[in-house]
């Protein structure tokens, strides 16, 4: 009998500290440029209050910071553990400190820049993800006006599984945006090539929602 009660209390003590972990992620963003104007789309979720999808323009003069994510394949910022994204759903304009990562900092990036204040300047893009939708393999992109001919695509998550994808362009060229595929989450090359017709392009960020 003893042995059940110790092996049940091991197994809530295990489910207690994966629970914790769970709600202690920490949420971020990836950062990019057009330019020297540098903005960040938000990770999504399906808990709330990270069930959103929000792109900003950063206000910044920090060369460091600008250099740093023209040149980089992928630059990441990590808020604390109890970052409130209200802020950026609400489109104010406010200051926060944040690390800034070299690569992706929830699968092993390197901490470039410790506590930079940033500057969220405009929200462009907002949207709700609806949690408890289905699972659908018609995808469906927004397109964000930055002028010049220079368009962010962002592809619109779904129910679980989904997937986040963002998408410079720099030509005004129409093309499809809503297209089906094979599979609710297809490779990036396999949806890179469906958006080729939409001109030159950089691939900013594709991965599974959720992903740790």
């Amino acid at each position: 009998m003893k042995y059940i009660i110790f092996w049940t209390l091991l197994g809530a003590m295990w489910w207690s500290v994966q629970m914790a972990h769970a709600s202690q992620q920490q949420p971020g963003m990836v950062l990019f440029n057009h330019e020297s104007r540098l903005f960040a789309s938000y990770f999504a979720g399906y808990d709330s209050p990270h069930n959103v999808q929000v792109l900003y323009h950063l206000e910044t003069t920090d060369l460091a910071l600008i250099s740093l994510v023209r040149d980089a394949e992928l630059v990441t910022i990590k808020f604390a553990t109890d970052f409130d994204p209200q802020p950026l759903v609400d489109g104010d304009r406010f200051k926060v400190n944040a690390d800034i990562y070299l690569g992706n900092y929830k699968k092993g990036g390197d901490r470039f820049f410790e506590q930079m204040q940033l500057t969220f300047n405009e929200q462009l893009y907002l949207r709700h993800i609806e949690s408890d939708s289905a699972a659908v393999t018609r995808q469906v992109y927004d397109e964000i006006d930055l002028g010049r001919d220079a368009r962010i695509l962002i592809h619109q998550v779904q129910g679980t599984p989904s997937y986040e994808q963002v998408v410079m362009l720099f030509q005004n060229i129409g093309c499809i945006k809503e297209f089906d595929t094979p599979a609710a989450v297809p490779a990036e090359s396999y949806l890179l090539m469906r958006l080729s017709p939409c001109g030159a392009m950089k691939a900013i960020y594709y991965d599974k929602v959720g992903s740790p």
